[in-house]
């Protein structure tokens, strides 16, 4: 097995986990407990079934998951074992924006929309590498330590090839994160408005 294979069949055996986990929170059981029980979910996902582990199959359908996806779920695992929370509102928030915006900018025109597709930066470009560089300056700057960490995490296993990819991109963001940062952001946004729209009073 390669490492790459490896290193996908990981990233899918963590997101099996981390949806185990999200019922998991749901009971009301001792740490010792949780974390168990996805231990058992992690071994299971490496059974082989007509010579593919599940893993594999899950990895068939979702494809390889970027570094940050994998490194946020394994927080998300050791948050379900420890009942804490992997990252603080304004992390997330930023991480999240951050997500969302290189998905925005990235997809649509990747996909056609447009003359330009910011996909082929992703294979050698000075201006990706200069940008990256700059917003994890910033980011450390402004203490939004996770996000400068995934992106170092990210271009660290590009330089030494941990993905089937050989595109960068793949391995700052995927489809999975980018839909769930833009879903977050939405749902958030909704309920700001929300809240707004309650606080208003009413006229008679």
């Amino acid at each position: 097995m390669t490492i790459d294979s490896l290193v996908g069949l990981v990233g899918s055996s963590l997101l099996v986990a981390a949806a185990a986990g999200r019922v998991l929170r749901r009971w009301d059981l001792a740490p010792r407990a949780r974390a168990g029980a996805l231990a058992l979910v992690l071994l299971a996902c490496w059974i082989p079934v007509h010579g593919l582990p599940i893993a594999g199959y899950v990895r068939g359908v979702v494809g390889d998951l970027s570094i940050p996806t994998m490194l946020a779920l394994a927080a998300a695992l050791a948050s379900t074992i420890t009942g804490k929370a992997w990252l603080d509102a304004r992390e997330r928030a930023s991480w999240f924006a951050a997500v969302a915006l290189g998905a925005v900018f990235l997809y649509p025109m990747a996909l056609g929309l447009g003359m330009f597709d910011p996909y082929a930066l992703g294979y050698g470009s000075y201006g990706l590498a200069t940008s990256l560089f700059a917003l994890t300056i910033a980011a450390w700057a402004a203490r939004r330590y996770w996000l400068a960490t995934s992106i170092v995490a990210g271009v660290a296993a590009y330089l030494a090839g941990l993905l089937e990819s050989t595109n960068l991109w793949d391995y700052l963001i995927d489809p999975l994160i980018a839909g769930y940062a833009i879903f977050w952001w939405a749902r958030r946004g909704f309920g700001v408005l929300r809240a707004q729209r309650l606080s208003v009073p009413r006229t008679k």
